[in-house]
């Protein structure tokens, strides 16, 4: 790979509090570090879970990046599925052997 920008340049991550605590066995600096549980922040436009929690940085990221996009095609009925496949509502099309 290549080293893209400035080798340098500040990043700034996000990851779990665990992650973060070095539950995983990496140590992070603790440099100006923001736990975004225990900070005050906007409720913002998800109410799917709680400000600053990592289900609430999911769902801000996808209505930001796909508010307008949407789902506007029905669910594929279970008799049609071919991706999971309930055996109690179609054959099975995957296993076909005797």
């Amino acid at each position: 790979g290549v080293i893209q920008g400035g080798a340098e340049r500040l990043l700034r991550v996000v990851v779990t509090q665990a992650m973060a605590d070095g539950d995983d066995g990496f140590t992070l600096p603790a440099t100006d570090r923001v736990d975004l549980v225990s900070t005050a922040l906007d409720v913002g436009a998800s109410s799917f879970s709680a400000p600053g929690t990592l289900r609430d940085a999911l769902a801000e990221h996808l209505l930001a990046a796909h508010a307008t996009v949407g789902v506007s095609a029905a669910d594929t009925p279970a008799a049609g599925d071919e991706r999971v496949q309930d055996l109690e509502q179609r054959a099975d099309t995957i296993d076909t052997s005797p």
